[in-house]
């Protein structure tokens, strides 16, 4: 009857649902769970606030809007951290991967230039190993370098024991040279490999012959352990047109 004892007010179940969700949604890093305890709890409130003391639980919806939006907050910063992580590793990637492609033109130039001095009338003759592109022993080119070490290039990759089986490292990838007859061209011909450092660089492999053509296999295919040959090399996927 009126003026008589009002019963006491209970808990809204909205508001306990606002709070298993913001709970929840810490075991599921925000999803899919985060943003529906927030929504919840604030319909909790507002029937909380227009229920004219039926219901209460307004710190229980509260709670749950707060792990809701904390847990999404996470959730947010984890998705915003990773995308910048792999655009980042990308980048690195590329840029690896575009200066193991320059590298190779250097030596494909340096063994154009070695055939051009030393092959003659019996057929063309290529460096068989980055080494004979170099300057040797002594580091330093003096005159015009020799067949054994023609001076053509400097650097780590052709040191003196740069010789097949023997892989040489540059940055984030390791060369090798090797020759053998080609059966295309009957004649001699080269092939430089080109393989990342197990766990570093990119994710290709890379070769190329006399044509000048580089050329990729997926590095997660299969590793390379030796170094191509001129025909393995041709049959795979060239990713620009030769020199």
């Amino acid at each position: 009857m009126p003026g008589g004892p009002q019963p006491a007010a209970v808990t809204t179940e909205q508001a306990k649902l606002a709070l298993i969700l913001g709970i929840i949604s810490w075991f599921l890093c925000g999803l899919p769970t985060g943003i529906p305890a927030v929504l919840v709890g604030r319909k909790a409130i507002r029937q909380i606030k227009q229920s004219r003391g039926r219901y209460k639980g307004e710190e229980i919806a509260l709670a749950g809007m707060v792990l809701g939006y904390a847990s999404s907050a996470l959730w947010l910063v984890f998705l915003v951290g990773g995308y910048f992580l792999f655009r980042t590793a990308a980048k690195q990637t590329e840029d690896s991967e575009a200066s193991v492609v320059g590298t190779i033109h250097q030596i494909n130039a340096a063994e154009a230039s070695y055939a051009a001095i030393y092959s003659g009338s019996s057929g063309r003759i290529y460096a068989n190993s980055l080494a004979m592109l170099g300057p040797g022993s002594s580091g330093t080119c003096v005159g015009s370098g020799t067949r054994e070490y023609a001076c053509l290039m400097t650097g780590p990759l052709v040191e003196p024991d740069c010789r097949e089986p023997h892989w040489c490292v540059l940055n984030e990838y390791k060369f090798q040279i090797q020759t053998h007859y080609s059966s295309a061209s009957r004649d001699m011909d080269y092939a430089i490999s080109a393989t990342p450092i197990e766990g570093r660089g990119g994710s290709k492999n890379f070769c190329s012959t006399g044509d000048g053509m580089v050329r990729a296999a997926d590095f997660f295919l299969f590793s390379l352990d030796a170094g191509y040959d001129p025909e393995t090399c041709h049959r795979l996927r060239p990713i620009e047109k030769g020199g």
